[in-house]
């Protein structure tokens, strides 16, 4: 538990020190936010991101009792169209499931789950942190702190979307979506999303 709460501690102090960095390529990928339009809505041209962070979704790491290289255990999970490797769990792509052993996958569930909302202050091209999302209708975003592999060569930063909107003359601010970024630093030092997974909250 000590090392849990140290590693806490460190991820306060060094995380948000490349927070910037993460939500600048974030931010600057379009394709990102496609979800956006599904129902005909336009991607904002600037993101406004509420300056409290989110707490993370440990079962977006790993799934406790729950042997997913049995094909019956699979197929069940096929069926359940709310089960959480579906909408939480990350590692249910192939392509990113490869590059993280099942210890560190357990590590990772356990900072997350230990990780306490706190106050942040970003700014980039076109995004910014602010109190509250004042207009009456629009998109707005929620993010993470960050999460770090044990050899600090992959990250991992959760946004939520929420929408503003007005529906038969009552207003609505309703979650709308979730977006998990897996990022990989290259031999520069320089960090490249390599993975997403997109969740829409219908």
């Amino acid at each position: 538990m000590k090392k849990i709460t140290f590693l806490i501690f460190f991820y306060s102090m060094f995380g948000f020190s490349q927070t910037n960095e993460l939500c600048d390529l974030v931010f600057s990928k379009k394709d990102n936010f496609d979800i956006l339009k599904i129902f005909e809505d336009k991607i904002p041209k600037e993101f406004k991101i509420i300056d409290t962070t989110e707490t993370w979704n440990p079962k977006t790491f790993y799934l406790e009792n729950i042997d997913l290289n049995d094909k019956d255990v699979m197929a069940e999970i096929e069926k359940e169209e709310h089960h959480p490797y579906h909408f939480a769990y990350l590692f249910s792509d192939k392509l990113l499931n490869i590059k993280v052993n099942e210890i560190e996958k357990k590590r990772l569930s356990e900072i997350a789950q230990n990780i306490k909302s706190k106050k942040i202050e970003l700014k980039g091209e076109n995004y910014e942190t602010v109190k509250q999302f004042k207009q009456k209708k629009g998109f707005y975003f929620l993010v993470t702190e960050p999460i770090y592999s044990e050899n600090g060569k992959i990250a991992f930063l959760e946004i939520s979307i929420k929408k503003k909107d007005v529906f038969l003359g009552e207003k609505t601010d309703d979650y709308f979506g979730v977006l998990i970024i897996m990022f990989e630093k290259n031999e520069s030092g320089n960090w490249n999303q390599i993975g997403i997974k997109k969740h829409l909250i219908l």
